[in-house]
């Protein structure tokens, strides 16, 4: 290539001289960088000599032949230059992401001859290590990769430039269970628990919308209630909510009459009718003692000869 000439991994450089003399030739010398190589001849006076994958500099070089009466005659100094290249590369990894997917961005080249170039990735301007892989925040971060260069290539403030956008997350999925059922009776313990909150976030356990512990395990009274859990989510989560409805049906009281002279006795032998229930949370509960359809209540009773119906109800 004529000068000068850009740095090329590999390249041939031929360089050609003419040399006439009226003696035979007898040896030309090719000077190239205080390198003697010895030139050959394709005929018609012209000599050459190839070189290989030289570096990017500038190098002085002369021709020099003698004939075969030793007479001696050179050139004068000339130059040729080779420039720097220009480096390339590329990042791969870029695109847009929801928190929190972890990404690998990674720098890469396949410049030849560049053993003295130092690569950097850089993302918001800080360098990172090549590859990154990262679990980045909500947020548009811009990765460069650069090199500040080396004898055969040029610096390169941005090889390549790309940008990594990570969204925040909508779609989680906050989860809330009752159980044994969201509908039970009077009497059985419930459990109400809110899970899969991810840990950068709080999530609180409402009851008709007062906070609870979470999990709730509770013996609730019959009644409807509001179970909600959320989150005001943060910067990489936006916020969540789920809620239930535990119904608690009223349970079947239950109850007996108790005789303490059993239920068939002589006239004049009194007896004691009384109440016997076990029902738990009954404090609002009136229980009433019918005898033949009038309310009489647990009593000492004297009665006369005859049958009597009693009956407890409440």
């Amino acid at each position: 290539p004529t000068s000068p000439s850009t740095y090329s991994p590999g390249a041939f450089y031929q360089f050609n001289s003419t040399i006439t003399d009226a003696s035979p030739i007898g040896s030309v010398l090719f000077e190239f960088n205080s390198v003697n190589y010895s030139a050959s001849t394709t005929g018609n006076n012209v000599y050459n000599v190839t070189l290989q994958n030289l570096p990017a500099g500038t190098f002085n070089f002369r021709w020099s032949a003698s004939d075969t009466y030793s007479n001696v005659n050179n050139t004068q100094n000339g130059t040729y230059t080779i420039n720097k290249a220009t480096p390339s590369g590329s990042i791969s990894g870029n695109g847009t992401f929801t928190y929190p997917n972890q990404t690998t961005v990674q720098g890469t080249e396949s410049n030849i001859g560049d053993a003295d170039i130092i690569y950097n990735l850089s993302r918001n301007n800080i360098s990172v290590t090549n590859p990154e892989t990262a679990t980045l925040g909500v947020g548009t971060w811009i990765y460069i990769f650069n090199t500040t260069g080396g004898q055969n290539y040029s610096a390169n403030a941005s090889l390549d430039s790309r940008i990594l956008t990570i969204q925040q997350n909508s779609t989680f999925v906050i989860n809330l269970a009752l159980t044994p059922s969201s509908n039970v009776i009077y009497g059985i313990q419930t459990t109400a628990n809110g899970s899969n909150c991810p840990s950068q976030l709080t999530c609180n356990l409402y009851r008709n919308f007062t906070s609870v512990t979470n999990p709730e395990i509770a013996n609730l009274s019959a009644g409807v209630y509001n179970y909600t859990f959320n989150t005001t989510g943060n910067a990489n989560y936006s916020s969540r909510t789920t809620s239930q409805l535990l119904n608690i049906s009223k349970a079947n009281i239950s109850g007996s009459l108790t005789s303490t002279n059993n239920w068939t006795i002589n006239y004049s032998k009194g007896t004691t009718i009384s109440i016997n229930e076990s029902n738990i949370g009954d404090a609002d509960v009136t229980y009433n003692v019918y005898r033949d359809s009038i309310n009489v209540g647990a009593s000492l009773i004297n009665l006369s000869v005859g049958t009597y119906a009693y009956k407890l109800n409440s």
